[in-house]
């Protein structure tokens, strides 16, 4: 009886010796990880809401084209008739030459008399045109300078004709000494010819070059070129002496056909 009591006691402790330890695994084992979200992150249940602003719709038309060039207009017919409008008529001119010795270095002296001067203010308009044997001092030329003092405060000589009424022009020359005369003299540069129809306010017509030459003593310088106006303006420039012996006026005949 005692061996059995003995062996139950054992079997008692035993038992209580499992139980302790498996108590002890249960509190190791129990210890949970915390628990995850039982829900996944919440994610937007939209797309992000695109741009409110539209990309610019195309352009259904196609891009026009630059707008062509008008063509220029045609310049006016011109023909010039026969008769000189400006022969016989009154002009004005710019100061001519009045060249003084070699105490001012021939240069311009306002108390020098004219040196080769316009006679009787008919010189440039009677017609009378070089025969081609004239000397420099042949009392045909009017003698312009760009010593002159209108010259250096405007940059030309000028002479302005009363046509006496309007016209419709066409032809515009102008008769000068060439190189051929010696002593510095030349044909002007280039001559400018403007029109008014009141003798105050000027509209340019255009512009001509001389062709110089040492062959004849006078060349001719010829603008063709339509205008209106009753007071005809030759704008006249050149470094030095400029010889000028006539200027002459043509009406448009074509537009008094």
């Amino acid at each position: 009886m005692k061996k059995i009591a003995f062996v139950l006691a054992m079997l008692i402790a035993l038992t209580g010796c499992l139980v302790a330890l498996a108590s002890c695994g249960e509190e190791e084992t129990s210890s949970e990880a915390p628990a995850a979200s039982s829900e996944a992150p919440a994610t937007s249940s939209e797309a992000p809401a695109a741009s409110s602003e539209e990309e610019p719709a195309a352009s259904s038309e196609e891009p026009s084209e630059e707008p062509s060039e008008e063509p220029s207009e045609e310049p006016a017919p011109i023909e010039a008739g026969d008769e000189n409008l400006a022969l016989g008529k009154t002009y004005t001119t710019s100061p001519l030459m009045r060249q003084g010795g070699a105490e001012v270095s021939w240069a311009y002296d306002e108390n020098a008399p004219v040196s080769y001067p316009d006679e009787e203010g008919v010189t440039l308009t009677d017609g009378v045109r070089p025969a081609g044997t004239e000397s420099y001092s042949d009392p045909v030329w009017a003698g312009f300078h760009a010593h002159c003092p209108d010259y250096t405060d405007h940059g030309c000589s000028w002479i302005i004709v009363d046509l006496g009424d309007t016209f419709d022009l066409a032809k515009f020359v102008m008769n000068a000494g060439s190189k051929q005369l010696g002593s510095g003299i030349a044909a002007p540069t280039k001559v400018k010819v403007l029109v008014s129809d009141d003798g105050e306010t000027f509209t340019e017509v255009g512009e001509v070059s001389f062709v110089d030459t040492e062959e004849v003593n006078n060349v001719d310088a010829i603008l063709e070129c339509a205008a209106s106006g009753r007071y005809v303006k030759f704008e006249i420039t050149s470094p030095g002496w400029m010889f000028i012996t006539e200027v002459e006026v043509y009406e448009n005949v074509v537009t008094n056909e």
